[in-house]
């Protein structure tokens, strides 16, 4: 993979593809930092399918005929798991750097991020089909456009929010170009609407 980003050696991220349903786009633009690919043996044949490399391949003990699916022109590291989510807090125990986990619903996510340990959960990037989540420490800013809108999980009273927005059915909406400021005080996630 060519990046036209600078990434020092062992900083990359991971993207942790664990199903089929994201856009291919979203995947291209990760693959702009040169990050660690890993993928379930599900999301690998489409991965290959797009011509994507990719460094690790994990999966159950009961798929190990599906295995040829699997290039020989690159080595990959091949990874019987039988918990996926204790392989990813693992990777983030050894390396807290970002790690983006894509292919999977809204709920299968939401699991993932809250079944997560406090202290990892700032590493974590998820993205859905149409929605970016992170956990952030509890104080922190992030820019958004006008219009930009994002949800919140968790009750409003658990967040402090600093910025010209508007609430509306459970989204907010930016009102203009700005940084805005966040406390979160009880673990919650920001859902960016992509």
């Amino acid at each position: 993979m060519s990046s036209h980003h600078f990434v020092k050696e062992n900083q990359e991220p991971a993207i942790w593809v664990l199903d089929r349903h994201f856009e291919v786009d979203t995947i291209h633009q990760l693959l702009e930092w040169s990050p660690t690919v890993n993928a379930t043996l599900l999301a690998a044949e489409w991965l290959i399918s797009l011509q994507i490399k990719i460094d690790k391949v994990y999966f159950h003990s009961h798929q190990t005929e599906n295995l040829n699916i699997l290039p020989s022109l690159y080595p990959i590291e091949l990874i019987n798991t039988e918990n996926i989510e204790n392989d990813i807090w693992n990777e983030l125990y050894q390396r807290p750097l970002h790690n983006y986990i894509i292919g999977l619903n809204e709920e299968e996510l939401k699991k993932i991020f809250f079944n997560t340990a406090q202290p990892l959960k700032q590493y974590l990037i998820g993205i859905t089909l149409h929605q970016k989540w992170t956990c952030p420490p509890v104080k922190w800013n992030k820019w958004f456009a006008q219009d930009q809108q994002f949800a919140l999980t968790g009750k409003i009273d658990e967040w402090l929010i600093n910025g010209d927005i508007q609430q509306e059915n459970g989204r907010f909406t930016s009102l203009k170009d700005q940084r805005i400021f966040f406390e979160n005080y009880n673990e919650n996630c920001l859902i960016e609407l992509i």
